[in-house]
């Protein structure tokens, strides 16, 4: 089990936000050693963008490529849409954050993890 809080700066819309708090959810992970992650996101777009085979020309491609080669080291992973009151404990964190930063959460084993990722907001 494990917790972080990361700051992203100059980002001008959530789509962006909700790509870069998965990606760091991800790394998260991996450097707990976790094999086994169901990632638990709040944007649609940044899902279907993840699940696509094909080529993304969006404005988040880097971040959505960097998370696809990162999600290749590990066993399994999944990434599932909540909504983003569904996970309280995490939306309550994000409420008190600064504007702008970043909070995920990770519950599990290093063979099994679950990370709920919600965005700052005031």
């Amino acid at each position: 089990m494990g917790s972080c809080v990361y700051s992203v700066k100059n980002v001008r819309d959530l789509t962006t936000a909700d790509a870069y708090a998965c990606l760091q959810g991800v790394v998260f992970a991996e450097e707990m050693g976790f094999d086994e992650v169901i990632v638990e996101v709040d944007s649609m777009i940044v899902i279907k963008k993840l699940q696509s085979l094909e080529n993304d020309r969006s404005l988040i491609v880097v971040i959505i490529n960097e998370i696809k080669e990162k999600t290749r080291r590990l066993r399994s992973i999944r990434f599932r849409y909540i909504l983003l009151r569904a996970n309280e404990a995490a939306y309550v964190g994000g409420e008190d954050a600064r504007s702008g930063e970043e909070r995920g959460f990770v519950t599990g084993s290093p063979r099994n993890s679950k990370i709920k990722g919600t965005r700052g907001r005031k």
